[in-house]
C-alpha cells in the first residue's frame, strides 16, 4: 500500500502507523510486508519497524511465504489492543489471489497474532479498457477502512470473488464489491 495508516491510543497517547514495504528486495527478498512503528513521545522519536506478518514478533500463525502482504488499515481500541487488517496472498503458491487477515496486538506492538478475516480467496479485477480505460487492475484497497469502539473493530474492503455473467461478459469476470466484517476485541 503506498497509503500508510495512523491511530492513536487515547488512553496514553501513544501513535501507531502500519505500513507496507518490502524488506530485502534486492533480487531474492520479500515481495512486501507490513510494518508497525509506535512513538511514545507524540512523533518526535520513533520505534523500530516491527513486521507484524512474519519474524520474532509473530506469535501464531504467521505467514511463511514470500508473498505480498500489503494496503494497512491500522487501529487502536479503547484497551489499547492494536489491530491492523490488511491484504495477503500467503494461501496462494503464485503470489496472486488475495484473503484478508488481521494482526493483532495486545502488548503495544511487541508481539502479533494473525487471523483470517475471509473464508475464501478472491483474484485482482482484470484490467478493461474497453469497460474503463481509466480503472487500473491494481485498485485494490481504495476501499479498505476501519474503526473501533469498545466492541470490536469493523472493517471495509474491496473484494472480487463475485463473479459477473453478462452477454458482453459470458464466462465471467469479477465483479468488485466492498464487504465489511466485524471482529470482537480479543480476549
Amino acid at each position: 500500500n503506498e497509503f500508510p495508516s495512523i491511530d492513536v491510543d487515547r488512553d496514553n497517547g501513544d501513535v501507531y502507523i502500519a505500513f507496507a514495504a518490502e524488506p530485502g528486495r534486492q533480487g531474492r527478498g520479500d515481495a512486501s510486508d507490513i510494518f508497525v512503528v509506535r512513538s511514545t513521545d507524540g512523533g518526535s522519536s520513533w520505534s523500530e519497524p516491527v513486521n507484524v506478518v512474519k519474524g520474532q514478533a509473530v506469535t501464531q500463525d504467521a505467514d511463511e511465504t514470500r508473498n505480498d502482504n500489503f494496503m494497512p488499515v491500522l487501529n487502536v481500541g479503547p484497551d489499547g489492543q492494536v489491530s491492523v487488517f490488511f491484504y495477503d496472498r500467503r494461501n496462494d503458491p503464485e503470489n496472486r489471489k488475495i484473503d484478508v487477515y488481521r494482526a493483532v496486538s495486545t502488548d503495544g506492538g511487541r508481539t502479533w497474532v494473525n487471523q483470517r478475516v475471509t473464508a475464501e480467496s478472491f483474484d485482482v479485477p482484470p484490467l478493461n479498457p474497453n469497460f474503463d480505460p481509466l480503472v487500473k487492475g491494481c485498485y485494490m484497497g481504495d476501499y479498505n477502512d476501519g474503526t473501533v469502539d469498545e466492541d470490536g473493530f469493523y472493517l471495509t474492503w474491496g473484494d472480487n470473488r463475485r463473479i459477473l455473467k453478462a452477454p458482453r461478459f459470458s464466462r465471467g469476470r469479477p465483479d468488485p464489491d466492498v464487504r465489511f466484517r466485524a471482529v470482537g476485541l480479543k480476549r
